[in-house]
């Protein structure tokens, strides 16, 4: 399913899949959120299974003979992406920190931040870390400019 090369617009996304295929990735806040629901395999080198699989794997056809290691693109797809959020500084140590399953009530008392907080640095680090190509803006200019529409948008 290519759908978010057809939709470029992630707030209007037409529904999301449980599952993507490694060709599938375009870096859109929610193929990012699943990587790290799936960092765990994706860590291993194994891409997760599509859920409506039937467990045959042996296809028949002509094999190919493949240029790269089975593990590269799922470990490169998640290093991209935890280079993405390195740039967030605390922001991203925090989603790196729930998606490694850290329970939210110890990480509020370890960074002394509401729920509510915790989730608005989350959503920004994701939405920084999302796009086809890494940003130039720093993620300090992000974060601002952001700040910066939110309360444009509250004041009409």
């Amino acid at each position: 399913m290519n759908q978010c090369q057809r939709c470029k617009k992630w707030t209007e996304c037409p529904g999301v899949p449980e599952w993507f295929n490694p060709s599938d990735i375009r870096f859109c806040p929610y193929q990012v959120r699943w990587i790290l629901d799936n960092v765990e395999s994706l860590g291993m080198g194994r891409w997760p299974m599509e859920p409506k699989i039937s467990g045959y794997i042996d296809r028949p056809g002509n094999r190919r003979i493949k240029s790269e290691a089975h593990f590269v693109v799922p470990v490169g797809v998640l290093a991209e992406v935890h280079k993405r959020l390195s740039f967030c500084g605390q922001d991203g140590a925090l989603v790196r920190c729930l998606s490694q399953s850290v329970d939210i009530d110890v990480l509020k008392d370890l960074v002394h931040l509401s729920d509510n907080q915790i989730n608005n640095r989350v959503n920004r680090a994701i939405r920084y870390a999302s796009g086809w190509r890494r940003r130039r803006l720093s993620y300090y200019e992000f974060s601002r400019r952001n700040g910066i529409s939110e309360s444009h948008r509250r004041v009409e």
